[in-house]
């Protein structure tokens, strides 16, 4: 008697190419591991002077530390110091056109190659025939889902030679970017605020307004702005990719942000800068008698959505 194929063997084996294929393309355990890397501080050598500098933003990821250029007299160098981003997939290093560090667009940027380590001092040479009047931010960009960690804006420095090792923190730098090709006179941003991520309040058909993820002087904020029809509703954050109406929280890792009252046009909630918001991606919109979802806003950034509207072209 022939026998009947075992439909479940075969949804395994079927099963195990594309777990691969997933854990190949996310590469998920690398949230969880640091690579450390400590290089010369060029800084400390004799001769070299300090050309511009910055301090990175988040964007995507927590991102902070410094970005210089320095001029060996013979070479150029991007130095990354103090400096401490999240791991990942296929991260580089952009030296980008203009002083808008998230402006990444082609033939606007440098790749320097993937990025040393997601953690401590590291170098980059510079092209020859790099034009550093053209080029005045530096971006570090995951090119498997093209999506920002984190940039700094390019300051140009009062040139300094180092002697001898000296505490960079005494050095004063002018307040000045290159933006086009021309010396602009720029603040340091401190009150300027930063969009990570973004959604639109759905569905659509019963529903009007926007959620977005944004970072202010230092600190993060989930902001609800445009609400219509929408009744009161318990507002959360929470760590899944997307939800959907009726999505079963019950196991979820989630934030509880407030509640909106009916009628209320918009809200701002400050979450933490520890929370990883590439995993945070949503937020849910629920009945606070029943705890069912109603609603929500999936949250993606603005090269997401760029990326999403070319693949639909």
């Amino acid at each position: 008697m022939r026998q009947k194929p075992n439909i479940k063997r075969i949804a395994i084996f079927s099963a195990v190419p594309l777990l691969v294929l997933g854990w190949a393309a996310f590469r998920p355990e690398l949230i969880f591991v640091n690579n450390q890397v400590n290089e010369t501080d060029l800084k400390q050598k004799a001769g070299n002077q300090l050309l511009a500098e910055g301090t990175f933003s988040s964007y995507a990821h927590e991102t902070v530390g410094k970005a210089e250029i320095l001029d060996s007299g013979s070479e150029k160098f991007l130095q990354l110091s103090d400096f401490k981003t999240s791991n990942g997939p296929d991260v580089h290093v952009y030296l980008i056109k203009g002083a808008d560090a998230q402006k990444v667009t082609e033939g606007n940027f440098i790749d320097l190659g993937v990025i040393k380590g997601n953690q401590g001092t590291q170098n980059y040479k510079l092209p020859a025939d790099v034009n550093l009047s053209d080029y005045g931010s530096v971006n570090i960009w995951c090119k498997r889902f093209s999506v920002a960690f984190g940039g700094a804006t390019l300051n140009q420095s009062k040139t300094v030679s180092f002697q001898a090792p000296m505490n960079l923190e005494t050095t004063t730098s002018a307040a000045l970017s290159v933006q086009q090709g021309q010396w602009q006179t720029v603040g340091f941003q401190t009150n300027s605020e930063i969009l990570v991520t973004k959604g639109t309040v759905e569905p659509k058909v019963s529903f009007k307004g926007a959620v977005k993820l944004v970072e202010r002087n230092g600190k993060r904020f989930v902001r609800f702005e445009g609400l219509k029809n929408l009744p009161e509703f318990d507002a959360q954050f929470v760590k899944k990719e997307s939800l959907t109406v009726g999505a079963d929280l019950s196991k979820a890792e989630l934030v509880k942000l407030g509640t909106i009252k009916a009628g209320q046009k918009g809200a701002e909630f400050e979450v933490s800068k520890e929370l990883d918001v590439w995993l945070y991606r949503s937020v849910s919109f629920t009945n606070p008698k029943t705890g069912k979802v109603f609603g929500f806003a999936n949250l993606r950034s603005e090269q997401e959505l760029k990326r999403k509207n070319l693949l639909l072209v």
